[in-house]
């Protein structure tokens, strides 16, 4: 269904009539017109396309995979994915139990966190840094 979106147009009629769906941050007009170029670009792509496809048997096989206990891990998770379940935060400490250089966070937003947190991510990230030398 992307594959056809893409290729016939319709995604691109679709983002016009609604630009929400490009789910691009608050940046000026030359920058905006950059992420929909990209968007454009990439939506629909052999590469978008095999991702997809991959995604249920990658799962599987990093289902029993854990971090070593002495690697620094930080996540960084977004309220749009720990509110409505809240599994997805248990299976993120669970991945790190035990690991005394590892660190969850939960940030106010929506899955493209880099988008609208992108200051908070670097704080946080250098604070992690320190702390895990």
């Amino acid at each position: 269904m992307i594959k056809f979106l893409s290729h016939s147009g319709l995604y691109r009629v679709l983002a016009t009539a609604s630009p929400d769906l490009l789910n691009t941050p608050d940046v000026d007009n030359k920058l905006a017109e950059q992420y929909k170029y990209i968007s454009f670009k990439n939506i629909g792509s052999t590469a978008t396309i095999n991702e997809a496809k991959s995604m249920p048997e990658n799962f599987a096989k990093t289902k029993e995979i854990s971090y070593p206990k002495n690697f620094p891990v930080l996540y960084l998770l977004a309220t749009e994915s720990t509110d409505p379940d809240p599994s997805w935060e248990k299976i993120h400490q669970e991945m790190i139990e035990g690991n005394k250089q590892a660190e969850l966070r939960i940030l106010e937003g929506d899955h493209y966190l880099h988008h609208t947190k992108a200051k908070e991510i670097a704080e946080d990230t250098k604070q992690f840094l320190t702390h895990n030398k």
